[in-house]
């Protein structure tokens, strides 16, 4: 089973839906504590509605996203690590949530939305992470639609726990 992950940094709604389509993907799992966005067509609203007119479903678990204590002091420091510890501790709280978003990427291929490109600096890895701990079966993969043109392909590194792929 995969599961991937994409931020919206730098691209387009449109980039972003065939993004999701290339991938096979049928479910975007919104994991944003607050689901706004300045860029158009990424607040709540507008997301759901161009994903649900491509056939995509749109899910959004607002207690996924990272809590604004760590936001702020992320935003001070940079401290990374910080940062992870802390996010971590936060999921042991919402174990129910994450209960449930384990099962619901059983039934289908779903991706964790953000807004940051780079996955190894946003919470939906650390989401993600735990995820595979719950399912050491799950396959983790992160897009970049930003990066990648539709006519390219695909470029890939794989490895058990985590792959990097772009469409």
């Amino acid at each position: 089973m995969v599961l991937y992950t994409a931020g919206y940094e730098g691209t387009t709604i449109e980039k972003f839906i065939g993004t999701m389509r290339r991938a096979g993907v049928v479910r975007v799992i919104d994991v944003r504590r607050t689901p706004l966005s300045r860029k158009k067509g990424f607040s709540k609203t507008a997301l759901k509605e161009a994903l649900t007119a491509e056939g995509l479903e749109y899910v959004h678990f607002r207690e996924l996203g990272c809590p604004q204590y760590i936001r702020d002091r992320y935003k001070v420091d940079k401290d990374w690590n910080w940062y992870q510890i802390h996010f971590y501790l936060y999921l042991d709280d919402v174990a129910r949530e994450l209960q449930e978003l384990s099962g619901l990427i059983e039934s289908g291929s779903s991706c964790l939305l953000c807004f940051e490109e780079n996955p190894l600096l946003c919470h939906r890895s650390l989401i993600a992470t735990r995820l595979r701990l719950l399912n050491e079966e799950l396959c983790i993969r992160h897009l970049y639609p930003r990066k990648f043109e539709p006519a390219r392909g695909q470029t890939s590194f794989d490895t058990r726990q985590h792959s990097f792929f772009a469409f």
